[in-house]
Parts: structure tokens; C-alpha cells; sequence
């Protein structure tokens, strides 16, 4: 009995663990069976494409005065933080590389990944929400469409589509923005900034 005593308070910890650990798998299991209908849905051609098109103006077009506003001051704050320092130390010239691979790799996309979680997974999470309170999603199976066909697929192509646009578009604009730091401000010659960042930055 004692040993029974002792061991329950285990048994219950072991059973709420057990139940989390289905819970989660349960949640993981949904959304790969929501990726899987997604990509066999756009894999037979199942596109909507007035519905794409529409998607693609709010996650990328309407989300593109935030995403150049907010990678253009990065640019130039970033800039200040370096190009004070590195034409001090007589490195100026090594500015306009160390913008390229920064604002390319790491910036740019973190800032639009950033603004597309923040503006339009926000909107897409709870216009879809309301639609499931609301009970349009079972209207929708009611009469016979499929949600995925008319919900997901479209924000998932348009996604897919825009992301790089704006993260292209942010690299471009937040490099620019260091680049009116660096020659106005600490005095870098612009043929350097321009080749320098030429030499270091790789396509590929």
C-alpha cells in the first residue's frame, strides 16, 4: 500500500505527459495532412486564380510600403553603426561588401519574414478563424467545395510567390539605404562601395 501511495502521484504526472505528448502529435498530424491536401491540390491543377491573384495584392503588394520602410532604416542605422567605424580605422572601402552579404543573407529576409508573420499571417489567422466560428468553412463542405481548394491554396501560392519578391526588393532598398549612409555621412567613395560590394557579393 505504501509503495502504491507513493507511486501515484507519478502514475498521474506520467498520464498528463502521455496525454500533451498525443495532443501534440494529433496537432503535427493535421497540419501534415493540411500540407499534403495542399500540395496534391496544386499538383492536379486546382487553382483558383482570381483568388490567387487577389491574395498575392495583400501579402505582397499591400505589405510592400512596410517591408521597404522598415528595411531602409535598418540599411542606414546599420550603416551608421559601421561605416563610422570602419573609415576610422581606414576600412571604408570594405563597407559596401559587408552591406551586400549582411542585407542579403541576414537582414533582408529576417525583416520580411518578420513583417509578413506580423501583417499577413495575423489577417490570415483571423479571417479563417472567423470564417470557422461563423461556420462558412462548413458551409462550404455543405455544398460540396473544398476548403483547402478556396483557403489554403491560394495564400499558400501566393506566399510562395511574393516572399522572394519582397525580399529581393528589402535586400535592394536596405542596401541602397547604407549606401547614402556611407557616402554622405562618413565620406566613403562610391566607386569603392559600389565594387567593393560587386567583389564580395556572389548570385549564387
Amino acid at each position: 500500500i505504501s509503495w502504491k501511495k507513493f507511486l501515484m502521484p507519478y502514475k498521474k504526472l506520467t498520464e498528463v505527459i502521455g496525454n500533451r505528448a498525443i495532443i501534440i502529435l494529433e496537432e503535427f498530424g493535421k497540419v501534415a495532412q493540411l500540407a499534403a491536401e495542399t500540395v496534391s491540390g496544386i499538383l492536379r491543377g486546382k487553382i483558383k486564380l482570381n483568388l490567387t491573384l487577389e491574395q498575392m495584392v495583400k501579402i505582397g503588394y499591400e505589405s510592400l510600403p512596410l517591408a521597404i520602410t522598415a528595411s531602409a532604416f535598418v540599411g542606414m542605422v546599420f550603416a551608421v553603426q559601421i561605416a563610422t567605424e570602419f573609415a576610422r580605422f581606414g576600412a571604408g572601402k570594405y563597407v559596401g561588401g559587408l552591406m551586400a552579404v549582411a542585407m542579403s543573407r541576414e537582414l533582408g529576409p529576417a525583416l520580411v519574414g518578420v513583417v509578413i508573420a506580423s501583417r499577413v499571417a495575423a489577417s490570415i489567422a483571423a479571417e479563417i478563424g472567423t470564417m470557422k466560428v461563423t461556420e462558412q468553412i462548413d458551409a462550404l463542405k455543405a455544398l460540396g467545395s473544398n476548403p483547402v481548394r478556396y483557403l489554403v491554396i491560394p495564400r499558400f501560392i501566393a506566399c510562395s510567390l511574393m516572399l522572394p519578391i519582397l525580399t529581393i526588393t528589402a535586400d535592394l532598398v536596405g542596401f541602397f539605404g547604407g549606401y547614402m549612409v556611407g557616402t554622405l555621412v562618413a565620406h566613403i567613395n562610391p566607386v569603392e562601395y559600389m565594387e567593393n560590394a560587386r567583389a564580395f557579393f556572389k548570385l549564387w
